[in-house]
């Protein structure tokens, strides 16, 4: 029934009961409706690919700060090692000089494995952007799906 009338109503519209001016102005619409569903499709694939390197730039940012305080780690690690090494070279120290060492040198684990944690979370958001990179470059059509 619902195809009876959508007949009707093109052929209404067409204005004429030739079945190729009706066919004519039902290809004509079904060419309307299907660039209309295209330039959606794109707008939100240019969307999806501004969000997606959006993301891939707040996940370089991540990576640069991970890098920043991985550094700082290393250099407070280097300094508790410097300062252990002076804590063994001096002889004349009235505090428990085994007690300091000991306790510098746990500093000094924890902070080689929290590098080591970070430098894990680092690895781990590289490989998201390279995800989402992949992603984009999907969208654009430039990888084979």
């Amino acid at each position: 029934m619902w195809n009876l009338r959508r007949i009707l109503e093109l052929r209404d519209s067409a204005q004429s009961n030739n079945w190729s001016d009706v066919l004519s102005l039902y290809f004509w619409r079904a060419k309307e409706a299907d660039l209309r569903i295209a330039r959606m499709i794109n707008n939100l694939s240019v969307k999806s690919i501004e969000y997606l390197q959006e993301l891939v730039q707040r996940d370089g940012e991540m990576v640069q700060r991970l890098q920043a305080l991985e550094r700082e780690l290393r250099a407070a690690i280097e300094e508790y090692q410097l300062f252990t090494q002076e804590l063994e070279a001096s002889p004349g120290w009235v505090v428990n000089k085994d007690m300091s060492i000991e306790y510098l040198q746990e500093l000094v684990q924890r902070d080689e494995e929290m590098v080591q944690r970070l430098q894990a979370l680092e690895r781990e958001v590289e490989e998201r952007a390279d995800e989402k990179m992949f992603s984009i470059e999907k969208v654009k059509g430039n990888v084979p799906v």
